[in-house]
């Protein structure tokens, strides 16, 4: 029998495990959002009065962003990071000024 280790080939991929599959920024958004869902749930069904079915929904809906921070990477960026570029990208003008070694000189 055999022990294998998986060895990551670039090693800026590699991230500690702290409890099973989870890094510590898993767990911390996994902890954040069952306190999320539970504080959500016991005031849609206690206070408004809803069913516990209904609540879910609500609590479905509000739990994904949180938590696309733990788990959502494109481009090699975290959740927070590509949401700046995307929103920057979207509220700017569109417009570009350059700027010549000329006119800065003379600004």
């Amino acid at each position: 029998m055999s022990i294998e280790v998986r060895v990551p080939k670039e090693i800026t991929e590699y991230q500690e495990r702290i409890v099973g599959n989870l890094s510590i920024r898993k767990l911390i958004i996994v902890l954040i959002s069952s306190g999320v869902s539970m504080v959500m749930g016991a005031f849609l069904t206690r206070v408004v009065g809803m069913t516990m079915s209904n609540a879910s929904w609500f609590i479905i809906i509000v739990n994904l962003p949180i938590l696309c921070f733990g788990w959502y990477r494109k481009h090699n960026l975290t959740f927070e990071k590509y949401m700046k570029f995307i929103l920057s990208y979207h509220l700017s003008s569109g417009v570009r000024v350059y700027r010549t070694k000329k006119e800065e000189r003379s600004c």
